[in-house]
């Protein structure tokens, strides 16, 4: 059985953040790549600029929390260890429906760790090849050598960061689907810091019979 605790204020502030900085990046990026509508290149361009500065100095603040403050399990939690790997098919198979019982396994899932700390690198291979392509005089340059030109840098770092953009868009959208369709509680306390009475019960109870993730 999963470990169900109300999550500590700054884990729910950054996850905030982390959330409305993401959907903001995912839109204006698009726009800037697709404008869809007339007159507002220099809005969205504003938008992604001051966003992507936030969302790195989200996640520095996040990553000094969880080494330096006291709560240990900011970090703990997504570490990944040998049980973590053994319920892994279990968990993949109750996601796909092929299972009706949720495999017992820490705070966390598997594929949840998985995914968390693929955010996290991801996040920072975005804000590399975001800043680079901002900065071209200056970090682009350094890249120069490696693809061969400046250009063709610049050419090679918008591929990256435009499927990173894909990447996040489509794994953001799964999580979210997933947490409103089986985990609602526990959606309403991340994101709209609800703490419901009987959270944790209900979530146990719903969870043996196989109702939530």
């Amino acid at each position: 059985m999963a470990e169900l605790t109300y999550a500590p204020v700054p884990r729910r502030m950054a996850h905030f953040i982390h959330m409305i900085s993401i959907i903001g990046l995912a839109i204006s990026g698009l726009y800037i790549r697709f404008p869809f509508f007339d007159q507002g290149m220099e809005l969205m361009k504003w938008t992604h600029y001051i966003l992507m500065y936030v969302v790195v100095i989200n996640l520095i603040l996040r990553i000094v929390y969880g080494f330096k403050s006291a709560d240990k399990g900011a970090i703990d939690d997504l570490k990944m260890g040998a049980a973590d790997f053994k319920n892994t098919p279990a968990v993949l198979m109750y996601y796909l429906h092929l299972k009706d019982d949720y495999p017992e396994v820490a705070k966390y899932a598997s594929l949840q760790k998985v995914t968390y700390n693929l955010f996290w690198i991801l996040l920072i291979v975005q804000a590399i090849t975001g800043f680079a392509l901002v900065f071209r005089s200056s970090l682009l340059l350094a890249f120069a050598p490696i693809f061969g030109g400046a250009a063709l840098a610049a050419a090679w770092l918008r591929l990256f960061h435009y499927i990173g953009m894909w990447v996040f868009v489509i794994f953001t959208t799964i999580h979210a689907a997933i947490a409103i369709q089986e985990g609602n509680p526990i959606m309403m306390h991340w994101v709209f810091w609800r703490e419901t009475p009987g959270l944790k019960e209900d979530y146990e109870m719903r969870m043996r019979g196989g109702m939530a993730g």
